[in-house]
Formats: structure tokens, C-alpha cells, sequence
């Protein structure tokens, strides 16, 4: 008798072993969600695996795009899919426009004069001219100002007009709107106020500007001083620009 009882103590610790070999010998599946789950693969295909689960025979098709990974009993592992990262987790530079627009993206490229940067979920690179930036805060807490450049503001009133920017550079119009065609003649005329004349014509090409909603024109030519010692005005021509999207 005790013979038995001995055999059938073997016999059950064997059974044992034998289960947990068996749980050991299992594929496991890594879900999106977080989830874990242990299986065996019978198939594997390009989109989907056809699996069971332990202790039933019933044939399950669990679809790739809902898995992270798949770690196999031999040991391979087969990624399926990238995390999704928690908002918190998926941190993103601040883009900060000099006409109020914020964008948020990931920075890719900063350059002298540009930066490049993608949307959340897009892999299209975008390329803006920083004298359309207020400032970029990046996801690491450094923070780039651009106050030193053209500093172009929105204009939204024709009082604006001091705020209008002169350029004479041509890689300062890098990004900026083309709106119109400027010219104006000052009424300050005679050998000697071509200077005060000049200065009165840009006035004016400014406060043209400012009224279209521009915050910056382009001088496109040399100020016609021709005839001022007879009286004649100086006449300034130059081309009003402003910021992407900042219309009045």
C-alpha cells in the first residue's frame, strides 16, 4: 500500500513538471493596450497570427495591428507595431509664429535661416524662414528667441504704420505674403530736401502699407531724385509684404 501511495506522489509531481514545461513552452503576445497574453502561434502571416489559447482547441485569428510585439517560445521577437506614447509622454516642441499662431511639432532641422519641423502623426517636413518666428520653446526646456531678426509684426490698423519695416535685402522677404505694389513721391522737392523728401516718401509707402495690413516693405530701386533741384518730389517705389495668415 504504501508502495502505491508513493507511485501516485510521483506520479502527480511529474504531472506538475509536465504543466509548467508546457506553460513555459508558450509564445506571448505584447498588445498596445498594455496587454499580455500567452498562446501558441500555429501560423503566422503578413497581417494576422492564428493562435490558441491554453487548454483549448478553438482556432483564434488576433489581427498584427493591435499587437506591439510577439515573442516566440525559441526566443525570436517580431515587432508589429511602434508604441502609442500617452499625450504626456509625446513630448513636442512649441513653434511660436510672429502673428500669434503656436504650432507644435517635432523640430527635425535648425538652420541659420530656417527650421524644419513634422506634425504629430505625419512624417511630411514643413521648412518656415525664422523671420516669421516669435521664439521656439523645444521639448528638452531650452528655449530660442528671434527678437534679434526683423522683429515683422501683424498689422491690423493703418495706426500701425511705425511699426513697418524697411528692408533693402531681398532674403529678408523669405516666407512673407506679397500683397501689392507701392509707389509714392514726396512733397518735399528743391536741391537741398531730397533727403527730407526721402524720408517722406518712405513715410508714406509705410503708412500704405499699414492700411493693407502689411508689416513690411521692400525697396525695390534707387529713390528717383531726378529734377528734385527744381522742385520735384523724391519718388520711392517698393513692394508691401506681410506675415503668412495674418490677414486684416
Amino acid at each position: 500500500m504504501k508502495k502505491f501511495y508513493l507511485l501516485a506522489i510521483i506520479a502527480l509531481s511529474l504531472s506538475g513538471t509536465q504543466n509548467t514545461f508546457a506553460q513555459e513552452q508558450l509564445d506571448s503576445l505584447f498588445y498596445l493596450n498594455g496587454k499580455i497574453e500567452t498562446v501558441s502561434v500555429l501560423k503566422d502571416n503578413n497581417e494576422s497570427i492564428e493562435c490558441t489559447y491554453p487548454g483549448e482547441n478553438m482556432l483564434t485569428t488576433i489581427n498584427k495591428s493591435k499587437l506591439l510585439k510577439i515573442v516566440f517560445k525559441s526566443g525570436r521577437m517580431e515587432e508589429c507595431n511602434q508604441p502609442i506614447l500617452k499625450e504626456e509622454e509625446a513630448k513636442l516642441d512649441k513653434i511660436y509664429m510672429a502673428n500669434g499662431d503656436v504650432i507644435e511639432g517635432k523640430i527635425i532641422k535648425d538652420s541659420d535661416e530656417s527650421i524644419e519641423y513634422t506634425l504629430p502623426n505625419e512624417t511630411v517636413s514643413i521648412v518656415i524662414t525664422k523671420n516669421t518666428l516669435n521664439r521656439i520653446e523645444f521639448a528638452s526646456g531650452r528655449t530660442e528667441e528671434y527678437g534679434s531678426l526683423l522683429n515683422i509684426k501683424v498689422i491690423t490698423s493703418k495706426e500701425q504704420w511705425k511699426d513697418v519695416v524697411v528692408s533693402y535685402n531681398e532674403s529678408d522677404l523669405k516666407g512673407l505674403e506679397k500683397v501689392e505694389e507701392i509707389s509714392k513721391a514726396s512733397g518735399w522737392g528743391g536741391q537741398f530736401a531730397s533727403g527730407l523728401g526721402y524720408n517722406d516718401a518712405i513715410k508714406k509707402c509705410k503708412k500704405e502699407a499699414a492700411n493693407m495690413g502689411c508689416g513690411l516693405i521692400y525697396i525695390v530701386d534707387s529713390p528717383n531724385r531726378q529734377n528734385t533741384q527744381y522742385g520735384a518730389g523724391v519718388r520711392v517705389n517698393a513692394t508691401a509684404y506681410r506675415l503668412p495668415n495674418s490677414k486684416k
